[in-house]
């Protein structure tokens, strides 16, 4: 009954915008980050960051990007002797508002769990893209590689 909910083309789909959309909301008065060079990349991590953009223009998860605010591309090491490729936020970071919303304290969770008689594992291939960026707002999260400009329509 379920077989259509791990469905991959259904899985890489982009979503609609909904009431659910990632709202990014400025600090007041804060001055934007700036251009700035690529972070240099090994030819491997190129190749990466060209395979990374690729699949995802085609699933319509990033565009190209024209805007003054850019975050980096940079690479950190796995347990697996690999490497991650990610982007680099905090200068975003530093001037976005946090966002209010509790969190559960970790060390309250057992307390819920402890009478529960069945517990299920995932493993997700790709637990993001799942959360739209708020219409407008994509131009925040644009990164910058060798390759050119984007901005991601997802988180």
């Amino acid at each position: 009954d379920y077989l259509d909910r791990f469905d991959k083309d259904k899985a890489d789909r982009l979503l609609k915008h909904s009431k659910w959309d990632m709202d990014i909301k400025l600090k007041e008065g804060v001055e934007l980050p700036k251009m700035c060079p690529v972070y240099p990349l090994t030819p491997i991590e190129q190749e990466v960051v060209e395979e990374f953009i690729q699949e995802n223009l085609k699933k319509g998860y990033i565009r190209e990007s024209h805007s003054k605010i850019v975050s980096l591309v940079f690479f950190v090491g796995k347990k697996d002797l690999g490497a991650r490729m990610v982007i680099d936020y905090r200068k975003l970071n530093q001037i976005v508002e946090p966002d209010p919303f509790p969190i559960p304290i970790m060390y309250t969770l057992p307390d819920y769990l402890k009478e529960a008689k069945w517990f299920t594992t995932l493993d997700l291939k790709s637990g993001y893209n799942n959360i739209r960026i708020k219409q407008g707002q994509e131009y925040l999260q644009a990164f910058r590689t060798h390759k050119g400009l984007y901005e991601p329509l997802v988180m």
